[in-house]
């Protein structure tokens, strides 16, 4: 089964991604954190399941909220083409499978396309990582032998883990010498509930003893309240008596007080309201007084109000001063840049300040200079076109010149021009029977002529003087063959008409040459002739030479150029600018500093003292804000002052108030003052305590009823009844504690359940020790079974897959060990190519992880007909070396005929390292699904 294509709906960090795998190998890359992870959990997720959201495993939903999950198109030999599509609409998420002839199905079918595997299944045999490579370091013989082997046989990591747990739930049962383990904790349990009903069938002996106790318990019990009825009966009489006798005395006491005290009646709370009266009058006359020194001193403090109205004026015009200060240093700054740049632009125009006023800038001297560089522009213009014509007639005579060398370079040799002599001579011979002498030395003597003329021309233009000399003696001899007398030939000579041929092209070659050699000539001397004219032109500078007279009237350099004198015009206008403006700054400053100077002798004035301009307005505010402070301050002690007067005026009425009360009570009390009243109080207290007291008294006799003086009565007797009730009443609580216990033990005997319930716990306690003791027989036995099984497994299936194991670690070693085996003990050796033998844990890590990767390759290949899955590494192979690495390279290349590898990494060299894979980036992975 070949992933063909992923489609990313939504998963972790990718959505709409669509990742097309070949049928071999494939190396997915990218950084940390760019997301290999997570397609490797979403390959993983579609074919086994979501976790459940109270799992611990991650659920890779997409973080922007899209929509959850994807699809992986597989090749499949006994299905063909499926897309398995899983979303996450459910905790597992919906799965649907998509097969070629249009049939759908779902978690049943799925399972039949895994072969019935699980995750777990899949991950033991056809997905690990370099974690699992790491984790074998740190293992010990034994552990690393099982890791191994479970590495090499389908299944055998989940049997080992199965025989774990048994031996796990076994000793949770039962342990030898334990005492946790749940059969030990109920055989502890079973002899101590044995003893207990030892114990309660002892206890049932004793019953008789105990009935008979609480019958003569019961009849002392009886005798005793008998007694204690009789005596209580007598000292109750007594006690009634001991309660009257004081009270009889006490009310003839109160009574004869009573009628020697002469007040009739007082005001109700006369004494209390007399104490708060008082009271009151003295915080009242104490307040008048106090509030009385505090206006006196208020008063004394009291100053007339501060004029602030001048001081408010300077401060309401603050805004207007701070504008004026601030146009003043705007001003100075603007004369200071004014005075900057005009200095800037003398040196710039090379002019005195008094040059550069004074001079004229009119428009109608701008429109004169305008005017004047026109017309210099104009002539420069007309003298630089003489200059490029001159230069243009100069090029073609040079172009003439060069021509006419270079063809003088294919000149016609004397041979070439002899035969054309011959030629011409016999041609004239043959068709006219002229004489032929005096055609060839005209012939002869034009061609002397003409080279004469060409070494002439070319000594001229050289120029070489040896070849003018040349030149002059050839035109020579030219001159005198034209005019030597020839004879006539008589007869013509015999004909050769290969020669006549040779003679015929000689003319004609010459006569070309002689014919573009004359029209050379004449274009060089025609060029030569414009070169001359052209040069003989004298330009007209009249517009120049005027430009100069003005520009020495504006006192502007003498050699200034036109567009210079243009810019130091409008410069210079822009300097009378400002100047004009300069002046009138000044101006506006004096002006503006005399009114500041006015203001500021004005705000002194108001001051009465001196100060700087600066500080003029923040003076000015400071002193409005203490002068409204201190008439604030007075304004407010005159409103104390009033509320003080108020205050003391509402005092002295409460006080005439309180004393005409007073008086009133003196009346109703029949005093004549204070000591009289207070007197009266004190009478009139203890005539009414009297009365109270009396109350409760005659109610006491009341409740008591009449009592006489019993026979016999005296202080001792009550001691000595109480003393024998005492000891009757601790007699009974000791009869009554024993008898408690007695009736409790008697019915305790009588409806004890306890030992049945014991009983009953005992046989229930049994069974479960039966059934504990059933399971650790079916376990033990489960584990026995495993056992035979896993040595049947190293038996039969282990041998086939250790051949290919060995195949593949000889390989991955380079031949360095030949041998990978199993012994009886159940640890792993490897054979060393000269026969020595290593125990597993001796080798390096590097060659622990080729021997756990060769086994589990060796499964998965042994299994790729009936469970043909893809193989997923994570860097399993990121800590081998370069030779290793290319070793481990080797070996997945001839196992991807068979196998679809699809491998992660983080690392650069393992794509350098592998070029049949192929390659994808994750930064570069395609968009666009849309579900």
């Amino acid at each position: 089964m070949n992933i063909t294509k992923l489609v990313i709906y939504g998963f972790g960090k990718h959505e709409n991604v669509t990742i097309d795998l070949t049928a071999g190998a494939t190396v997915i890359y990218g950084p940390n954190e760019a997301g290999k992870t997570t397609i490797q959990q979403f390959i993983m997720q579609t074919l086994f399941g979501y976790p459940a959201k109270n799992q611990s495993g991650r659920r890779y939903e997409p973080k922007a909220g899209g929509k959850f999950g994807g699809q992986l198109h597989v090749e499949d030999p006994a299905y063909g083409h499926v897309v398995i599509e899983r979303t996450g609409e459910t905790s597992k998420g919906r799965v649907t499978l998509y097969f070629a002839d249009g049939r759908r199905g779902g978690e049943q079918e799925l399972q039949q396309l895994l072969r019935n595997y699980d995750k777990a299944s899949f991950e033991a045999i056809f997905s690990f990582s370099v974690l699992e490579l790491q984790h074998l370091e740190n293992m010990a013989e034994e552990e690393l032998s099982r890791t191994l082997l479970a590495s090499g046989t389908t299944g055998m990591d989940a049997v080992t883990a199965l025989e774990a747990k048994l031996e796990k739930e076994m000793a949770r049962l039962f342990k030898k010498s334990g005492r946790i383990p749940e059969i030990n904790q109920l055989l502890e349990e079973l002899q101590q509930m044995e003893k207990d009903l030892k114990e309660h069938r002892a206890a049932a002996e004793e019953y008789a003893p105990a009935i008979d106790r609480i019958q003569v318990i019961e009849a002392r019990l009886q005798d005793i309240a008998k007694q204690e009825e009789e005596l209580s009966d007598k000292l109750r009489q007594a006690a009634k008596w001991q309660q009257a006798k004081p009270l009889y005395e006490r009310i003839a006491v109160l009574e004869e007080e009573q009628n020697q005290l002469s007040v009739e009646a007082f005001p109700a709370d006369g004494r209390r309201q007399m104490d708060r009266l008082h009271d009151r009058l003295d915080e009242t006359k104490a307040k008048m007084e106090l509030l009385g020194k505090q206006a006196d001193e208020l008063r004394e403090t009291i100053e007339p109000f501060e004029d602030t109205t001048a001081l408010v004026r300077l401060a309401n015009r603050e805004a207007e001063w701070q504008r004026m200060l601030l146009n003043e240093r705007s001003q100075k700054e603007e004369l200071d840049r004014l005075e900057d740049v005009q200095a800037d632009m003398l040196g710039l125009l090379g002019m005195e300040r008094a040059e550069a006023s004074s001079a004229d800038v009119s428009l109608a001297q701008e429109e004169e200079l305008a005017k004047q560089v026109e017309q210099a522009k104009a002539e420069e213009e007309a003298e630089r076109y003489a200059a490029r014509r001159i230069e243009e007639e100069k090029r073609q005579l040079a172009d003439a010149e060069q021509e006419l060398r270079l063809f003088l370079q294919d000149e016609p040799t004397e041979a070439d021009r002899l035969a054309a002599e011959e030629w011409q001579e016999t041609d004239g011979q043959r068709s006219t029977e002229q004489p032929a002498g005096n055609g060839r030395a005209n012939l002869l003597s034009t061609s002397v002529l003409v080279v004469a003329s060409i070494t002439v021309l070319y000594g001229l233009l050289q120029p070489n003087w040896v070849m003018i000399l040349i030149g002059v003696l050839l035109l020579a001899a030219g001159i005198g063959l034209m005019f030597r007398p020839v004879e006539r030939v008589k007869e013509a000579a015999p004909v050769d008409r290969e020669k006549l041929f040779r003679k015929k092209d000689a003319f004609e070659r010459v006569t070309r040459f002689d014919e573009q050699l004359d029209r050379l000539m004449e274009q060089t001397e025609a060029a030569r002739r414009r070169v001359t004219r052209a040069s003989e032109i004298r330009p007209d500078r009249k517009a120049r030479a005027a430009c100069a007279t003005f520009f020495a009237g504006l006192d502007f350099p003498e050699n200034i150029g036109l567009t210079t004198a243009q810019e130091l015009f409008r410069k210079l206008r822009e300097y009378q600018s400002l100047v004009s403006k300069e002046t009138r700054l000044l101006k506006e400053r004096a002006e503006l500093k005399e009114e500041l100077v006015r203001w500021h002798a004005e705000a002194q004035a108001v001051l009465q003292k001196e100060m700087v301009v600066e500080q003029l307005m923040p003076e000015v505010k400071a002193s409005l804000a203490a002068m409204e402070r201190r008439n604030s301050e007075r304004q407010r002690t005159i409103g104390q002052l009033e509320e003080l007067e108020a205050a003391y005026a509402e005092q002295r009425a409460l006080y005439g108030q309180l004393l005409e009360r007073r008086g009133i009570w003196f009346k109703e009390a029949h005093a004549e003052d204070r000591d009289g009243f207070y007197a009266f109080a004190e009478q009139w207290e203890r005539k009414q305590a009297i009365a109270q007291e009396l109350g409760p008294l005659q109610r006491q006799l009341a409740a008591i009823g009449r009592v006489e003086e019993p026979e016999g009565w005296s202080e001792a007797f009550a001691d000595v009844s109480e003393q024998q009730l005492q000891e009757w009443h601790a007699e009974r609580q000791r009869l009554l504690e024993e008898r408690a216990k007695q009736r409790q033990f008697v019915e305790y005997l009588l409806t004890d359940e306890v030992y049945e319930g014991k009983l009953q716990q005992f046989e229930a306690k049994k069974a479960e020790l039966a059934e504990l003791a059933r399971q650790w027989s079916v376990y033990r036995s489960l584990s026995v079974a495993i056992e035979r099984m896993m040595e049947e497994l190293k038996e039969t299936k282990l041998p086939h897959v250790l051949e290919h194991a060995e195949r593949f670690f000889e390989q991955l070693t380079e031949g360095n060990y030949t041998g990978l085996e199993l012994t009886e003990s159940g640890m792993f050796e490897t054979l060393r190519q000269d026969g020595m033998r290593f125990r597993i844990i001796e080798l390096s890590q590097a060659t622990k992880e080729q021997a756990y990767i060769a086994l589990r390759l060796a499964l998965a290949d042994s299994l790729k007909d009936s469970h043909p899955f893809p193989i997923l590494m994570d860097d399993a192979f990121v800590h081998f070396d370069r030779r290793r690495r290319e070793q481990m390279i080797n070996l997945l290349t001839g196992l991807q005929k068979q196998h679809q590898f699809i491998y992660f990494t983080c690392h650069d060299n393992i794509k350098s390292s592998w070029p049949e894979a192929q390659t994808l980036d994750i930064a570069t992975i395609g968009r666009g699904v849309h579900p």
